[in-house]
């Protein structure tokens, strides 16, 4: 069983054990890997299975460095950052299966996963519009850098708007995201630490600075439009 990147059996706190949230967390992640599993979409739930797609993702990436090919996301992933993206990709197909296939919904523990999580499963992704204060990577400390000075300027949303609208008309320094149902995928493939971030950052809530390909940015969620909840075609409609 798996939390956060380890094995329970495997450096787990024994306070974990003691922790009721806790052991809800645990149970809820291994109840959704067995889920993924029986759908077919992971083949491999383990740990040693986990260890070894980290290693190799590492090993691509370090490869890719040194080719210079464009690289998304972080240089290297640790047991963390690697599981909660393996995680967040795995629910994301998990929704995208349960809501476009007729499932026979036979195995009982699926029922109640489903009945418990069906808000989660059968809703939309929800419409979060973003503002993005930047600075590009020609000077990586620097830049990171001078982004924390202006962050730690900013106390909330109005001072943070105030700023964009001074920097909007110089280009590479402000822009504007959007992540709903028809690219929150493809986001959180690529960009899977800007997409957890964001995707949990409440609305006039200033970012911590974020690392993309190109440019460290600070960000502000400005709208949250709730996701609809779209009907699935289960066998227990019928």
């Amino acid at each position: 069983m798996q939390l956060s990147g380890r094995s329970v059996t495997e450096g787990t706190n024994k306070q974990e054990f003691n922790d009721p949230k806790a052991i809800e967390r645990i149970l809820e992640i291994k109840t959704a890997q067995q889920a993924a599993k029986q759908m077919g979409v992971v083949q491999d739930i383990s740990f040693s299975h986990f260890l070894k797609e980290l290693d190799i993702e590492n090993k691509r990436r370090a490869d890719a460095i040194k080719q210079k090919e464009v690289l998304y996301g972080p240089k290297q992933y640790s047991n963390l950052t690697y599981y909660d993206y393996r995680y967040s990709v795995m629910m994301n197909n998990l929704k995208s299966a349960w809501s476009k296939q007729d499932l026979d919904m036979s195995e009982q523990k699926l029922v109640d996963y489903f009945n418990q999580n069906r808000e989660v499963l059968a809703k939309k992704h929800d419409t979060i519009r973003i503002y993005k204060i930047s600075q590009p990577k020609k000077d990586s400390e620097q830049a990171k850098q001078k982004l924390n000075e202006i962050k730690n300027k900013l106390n909330g949303k109005a001072t943070f708007l105030n700023l964009y609208r001074q920097l909007e008309s110089k280009q590479g320094l402000t822009g504007t995201d959007t992540i709903q149902e028809s690219n929150y995928r493809e986001i959180s493939k690529y960009r899977s630490e800007y997409y957890q971030l964001v995707n949990e950052l409440p609305i006039g809530q200033i970012s911590e600075v974020i690392e993309d390909q190109e440019s460290y940015s600070i960000v502000l969620v400005t709208q949250r439009e709730p996701g609809a909840i779209r009907p699935l075609p289960m066998s227990e409609r019928r």
